[in-house]
């Protein structure tokens, strides 16, 4: 990291250069230790004072994975998504797109000491039949045919009732064991729910 560079900002916030340890150049914008002229989100004062950030839509998710290579082959054959082009950044990765989703899988920092290397599946016990606490959820168009997929894969999943409802929800891990929800009729659930809810 470089000392911060004298050029402050709005309600006296710095702006220090850095690079990554692959030499990328990036800006980090750093607020004052009392902010006395900024709001704080976590209060209701001076939340209005500026205008809301206006969000457009959720453009993609990120994941940090140890194998480029067996990430991009499970969520494109397994999944069906697509590979997109990707910029030439000095790190390993890929661009997937399904669904409606773009999903960028990022080569895991090196030099970020690990404190376990344990996958969630793992640290959680996948033998407890309820792998439902962190995961990517993906609406698709035949649960059924999902699961002839993974069986054609030999893929262990568990499948479940939405309480309330006649849907199932199809769960499972990836091959670095980040937990994956499938499922089919999301908005007839949600609709559904609303009803009784009125």
């Amino acid at each position: 990291m470089h000392a911060p560079v004298a050029a402050p900002g709005s309600f006296g916030y710095t702006e220090q250069k850095a690079q990554t340890y692959l030499g990328e150049i990036f800006w980090k914008s750093v607020p004052p230790q009392h902010q006395e002229d900024s709001a704080l989100w976590e209060t209701d004062a001076g939340q209005d004072a500026e205008a809301p950030i206006e969000l457009l839509s959720m453009n993609h998710a990120a994941l940090g994975v140890q194998d480029v290579e067996s990430m991009t082959k499970f969520y494109t054959r397994v999944l069906g998504m697509k590979q997109l082009p990707r910029p030439p950044f000095p790190f390993a990765g890929a661009w997937l797109q399904g669904g409606g989703l773009t999903l960028h899988l990022i080569d895991d920092d090196p030099t970020i000491p690990r404190k376990d290397v344990r996958n969630w599946k793992e640290m959680y016990d996948a033998d407890h039949p309820e792998p439902w606490y962190i995961r990517r959820a993906f609406a698709v168009a035949s649960l059924e045919q999902a699961e002839l997929r993974l069986k054609h894969f030999n893929i262990e999943f568990h499948k479940f009732l939405v309480p309330g409802t006649n849907a199932s929800q199809i769960f499972l891990y990836d091959p670095e064991g980040n937990g994956i929800e499938l499922g089919e009729h999301y908005d007839d659930i949600a609709a559904s729910l609303k009803g009784k809810s009125s």
